[in-house]
């Protein structure tokens, strides 16, 4: 490097130190290389646009939602809650409404339990008493599938509920219709988990053995780790902006033990670097460094172009990419990752066309220091030079992938017909087994852009 510091001031030499630093920076290769001159990609947000525009309107209004509706399970197996004059249930119950009335949401209270009634002109502490707790059954999952309904389907819902269906004639499959329901309107959804002390009856759910009755006394602490009855707060927002505001002014001073958002990405990609099988003769040169973005959900976007200075048009040749990531689920396999690509072609500066691609890259998984890599190679045609061939690469899950976070399988029991399990909740697993199928493995966790262009 010391005749380069010497600031020799030949042309040869100043394309060829170009030609090494591009080399060094972008690709990690050693040597100098010459690049065909052409015009450069387009820009990020021009291929963004261009992609949803191709894809219609379908996503969601960014507007942010003050309008809050407070639900509360007022049946009868919820009395053990609020019977003893200090417990976690009454504190969030309490905390819920101060601190939304406190950063300006517009409140509205309901009671659940059978019919929908609005309470929200009676006081606080008629909502803590025993004798508020009184309904019959816990019809969950038509209450869910009303949320649809115009006009709760454009304000935020927080639903708090031991979630144990308990509607004659169903059984905890309702539940999970309608959240599966819910989904249909592309809502954002998200679930609190706490523990509370409690003290009253507990009505059995499940199958009863003989000598076993349909009420039995349960007596909970709250004092120790994973002691207390779970309850739980379930929030419904119309789209990511009104729940990120709701979640940062509201629900995370609530202290919840666990929390599950199953529209969060499941995997944190953190890096995508060019890995050329050959780094000595490359048949591919990174033409700019990496642009990356993040959404709130997790999303990372990231877009790179490359050269191919000698390819012949329609030429295929194998780019191969290594994806570092850490993920917040486990997966089961790399080769049920699903893959969506469409192209779209910019000739002069100017989009020509979009198109689906029906090709599926090869893709190989490993473990290092606790990050996920991947190592992905696309078989890709080079277009001719002035021609920019941009795909979108989202990457998803797939199906039957994600597996379900471990909390909710330990807070999960089979069978609720004794004391015993007075600590877990009754088919809490089927839904969060609901949860992450229907919503967390169609997730996009990755979206990258490639930009390709020729030499020739």
């Amino acid at each position: 490097m010391t005749e380069w510091s010497l600031g020799q001031r030949s042309n040869k030499r100043r394309r060829c130190r170009f030609g090494l630093v591009l080399t060094l920076v972008s690709s990690g290769f050693t040597g100098c290389i010459s690049r065909p001159s052409v015009s450069g990609p387009p820009d990020i947000e021009t291929v963004k646009r261009a992609f949803q525009n191709s894809q219609g309107p379908g996503g969601q209004a960014s507007d942010v939602v003050k309008n809050l509706d407070i639900y509360i399970d007022a049946s009868e197996s919820m009395k053990g809650f609020v019977h003893d004059p200090e417990t976690k249930f009454r504190s969030v119950l309490q905390d819920l409404f101060e601190t939304a009335t406190a950063n300006q949401y517009d409140v509205a209270r309901f009671r659940f339990s059978g019919p929908i009634t609005n309470i929200t002109g009676e006081t606080s502490a008629s909502l803590m008493a025993e004798g508020f707790y009184h309904g019959a059954d816990t019809p969950l999952g038509r209450f869910l599938t009303s949320l649809n309904e115009p006009p709760k389907d454009r304000r935020i819902s927080v639903v708090l509920s031991d979630l144990i269906q308990s509607d004659r004639g169903t059984d905890q499959l309702a539940l999970v219709s309608g959240v599966q329901t819910l989904l249909l309107r592309h809502k954002e959804i998200a679930l609190l988990a706490f523990r509370s002390g409690f003290n009253g009856f507990y009505f059995v759910e499940g199958p009863r053995g003989p000598g076993v009755g349909a009420q039995f006394l349960l007596q909970l602490p709250q004092t120790l780790p994973n002691t207390g009855r779970p309850f739980y707060v379930l929030v419904v927002a119309p789209n990511r902006a009104s729940y990120e505001l709701l979640f940062n002014t509201v629900l995370r001073r609530l202290g919840s033990l666990e929390t599950f958002v199953p529209t969060d990405a499941p995997i944190a990609v953190e890096e995508v670097r060019f890995n050329p099988l050959n780094p000595s003769k490359p048949i591919w040169r990174k033409y700019s460094s990496t642009n990356k973005q993040e959404e709130p959900s997790g999303l990372r976007r990231f877009y790179t172009s490359f050269l191919i200075p000698d390819g012949v048009p329609g030429t295929e040749a194998t780019l191969r990419l290594r994806v570092v990531a850490h993920p917040h689920l486990d997966l089961e396999s790399p080769e049920k990752i699903d893959f969506e690509i469409q192209k779209a072609t910019f000739r002069n500066g100017k989009l020509v066309a979009v198109q689906e691609m029906p090709i599926r890259p090869s893709i190989g998984m490993s473990s290092r220091n606790g990050a996920l890599v991947f190592d992905i190679s696309h078989r890709l045609p080079a277009p001719p030079k002035g021609t920019w061939d941009v795909y979108q690469v989202r990457m998803r899950t797939g199906v039957g992938n994600a597996v379900m976070p471990s909390w909710l399988s330990t807070w999960n029991t089979n069978s609720d017909a004794s004391p015993t399990s007075g600590a877990r909740t009754y088919r809490l697993a089927l839904l969060g087994e609901a949860l992450v199928r229907s919503v967390t493995e169609k997730v996009v966790f990755c979206e990258h852009y490639i930009a390709i262009t020729g030499g020739k």
